[in-house]
């Protein structure tokens, strides 16, 4: 975050900018309440990708650097997951159909191509990319590091 002194400079818009000490209260704000029912639950999008999920501010430090009031920051979130709670009868009801309805995989396959991520190919080809881990699960042998996918590689895909 760029700070009073850096304000001025032609590449920081000076109109948009806030005062680090402002950004900083808020983030503690909802660091500090995340637990709190839907009070901090914060919306995660990155442009110029396919990132867009629901979120909990789980970790958020920061240190001034640079005697101009500049901070640095480092920000851990955790994905906001919809959790239901279902009597005993209820759940048993609901995996016989889940069970009779949805295979626990496919043998639909997919391969990838420059650019693709895990996250876009989960909502090309299942229509929900927060839907990646279970790709990633079904092919743990190809996959060392997630985020680190290769053209050509071929990857099962989880039932839709």
């Amino acid at each position: 975050l760029p700070g009073q002194k850096t304000a001025s400079y032609r590449f920081i818009n000076s109109e948009a900018w806030i005062e680090p000490t402002q950004i900083i209260k808020q983030f503690e704000s909802w660091k500090n309440n995340h637990w709190e029912k839907n009070t901090s639950k914060l919306r995660l999008m990155i442009t110029q990708t396919a990132i867009n999920l629901d979120v909990y501010l789980d970790n958020f430090s920061h240190k001034y650097v640079g005697g101009m009031g500049n901070v640095e920051y480092n920000i851990n979130f955790i994905a906001a997951k919809e959790l239901t709670v279902q009597t005993v009868k209820e759940m048993d009801g609901e995996q016989k159909e889940t069970l009779e309805e949805r295979p626990s995989t496919s043998t639909e396959a997919v391969t990838v191509k420059s650019g693709d991520t895990l996250w876009g190919i989960a909502q090309q080809k299942l229509g929900d990319g927060s839907r990646w881990q279970e790709i990633y699960d079904l092919n743990k042998d190809k996959i060392s590091n997630p985020d680190l996918i290769y053209p050509g590689q071929e990857f099962q895909m989880p039932a839709n």
